[in-house]
């Protein structure tokens, strides 16, 4: 690789007429400035275009969609209008710090890697809490722990262009499509992290129950998916198992013996609340109080 390779920044919005400055501004803002910024709207109904349209940069590249497609459709579009020899993630509401590029692709150069993710500010009304935590250890096996829990948020890649030739964002599957991605990624080409937190990414309070029937639905098809991985390692399953009855839990349906097997593999304090519950038949009730 060159010092100075094209980065391909690619950056889906949909009605983030709010956001969508801050997280422009702060690509443009950066150290490394050899890039193309790739903006694909998912047929937004706001002023997103008269935003993008005052900016004065012939980096910044943008491209509308005609319908609503969703975000996945809007990154698998910006990689294929790519010219870079590497690709970054921006989301339309999230912020980087100024040396996170910079930061990442001499890390990338340096570790021999084909992907380097970095740590992220996670902010939930204004409180920050890094992810990986300072004191996450790499992994030796990336697809293990990647299916037990994801840690590798979209913002924080910065990937060879090459890793795309074949593998992309399913479109298909309602939510969980950057830990899908990643999961396949890790089994074929080379992972590398920046324990350096460099993007701050903004989240609502009690995201799950936001889209639990979704949740629930995508679970489910990435336990199909990996199958032949869960069932030979019980802590991946252990991990499935839980996350497969919260979503239950919040999507209303009739689960306590679901959650009731879950405790029988191993005790979960979250499950067993959840367990007590809906035996008094107060999950209802505590849904409301969430929301």
């Amino acid at each position: 690789m060159n010092k100075n390779n094209l980065i391909s920044i690619v950056l889906p919005t949909y009605n983030r007429s709010k956001t969508i400055k801050k997280s422009v501004d702060s690509i443009l803002n950066q150290t490394y400035s050899n890039f193309e910024l790739i903006i694909v709207d998912d047929c937004s109904t706001d002023n997103t275009s008269d935003i993008i349209n005052n900016y004065y940069d012939k980096r910044i590249k943008y491209y509308k969609f005609k319908e609503n497609k969703g975000a996945c459709a809007a990154r698998n579009y910006g990689i294929n209008k790519s010219k870079g020899d590497l690709i970054a993630f921006q989301d339309s509401d999230d912020e980087w710090l100024p040396n996170k590029l910079q930061s990442q692709y001499e890390f990338l150069i340096k570790s021999g890697s084909d992907i380097n993710f970095c740590s992220f500010y996670r902010i939930i009304n204004n409180r920050k809490k890094i992810i990986p935590s300072r004191g996450f250890i790499e992994p030796k096996n990336y697809t293990s722990s990647l299916l037990i829990e994801n840690f590798i948020s979209t913002q924080t890649l910065l990937c060879k262009k090459k890793v795309f030739d074949r593998i992309m964002f399913d479109e298909g599957l309602p939510r969980f499509q950057d830990w899908d991605l990643v999961i396949r990624l890790s089994k074929e080409y080379k992972i590398s992290f920046l324990n350096e937190p460099l993007v701050n990414v903004y989240v609502q309070k009690d995201s799950i129950s936001k889209n639990p029937i979704k949740g629930l639905k995508s679970i489910n098809i990435l336990y199909k998916k990996y199958k032949e991985f869960i069932l030979t390692d019980e802590k991946i399953k252990n991990s499935f198992d839980i996350k497969r009855v919260t979503f239950m839990f919040y999507s209303k349906c009739e689960c306590k013996k679901e959650l009731l097997g879950c405790l029988k593999n191993r005790f979960n304090i979250k499950i067993f609340i959840f367990y007590l519950l809906c035996i008094f038949h107060l999950n209802n009730v505590f849904i409301k109080l969430k929301k």
